[in-house]
């Protein structure tokens, strides 16, 4: 296991694996992300502050579930699906 990172409370999250260069999509975008695997029950994924930094600035919208930023020149917008989430590699 490796530490992954050190939170202001002194907490240590640790990681069995790395995946970098993992392709996966949502929305009908691709994405390429270097991966930490974790056990977190019922997500697929998180999206950690490495990955927001790549795409800052980002405008977070609460109140309809939604983030915008941009991506090679494009705006994109990803917002809250009800549905469950399908997990493809």
């Amino acid at each position: 296991m490796t530490m992954l990172s050190r939170g202001s409370h002194h907490s240590i999250i640790l990681y069995d694996s790395h995946t970098p260069g993992f392709k996966w999509f949502i929305q009908n975008y691709e994405f390429i992300t270097d991966l930490r695997i974790l056990k977190l029950c019922k997500y697929d994924i998180m999206l950690g502050v490495d990955w927001l930094r790549v795409y800052s600035p980002i405008l977070f919208y609460f109140i309809k579930m939604k983030i915008s930023f941009k991506n090679e020149g494009k705006m994109i917008g990803l917002k809250r699906i009800v549905d469950e989430a399908v997990f493809r590699s």
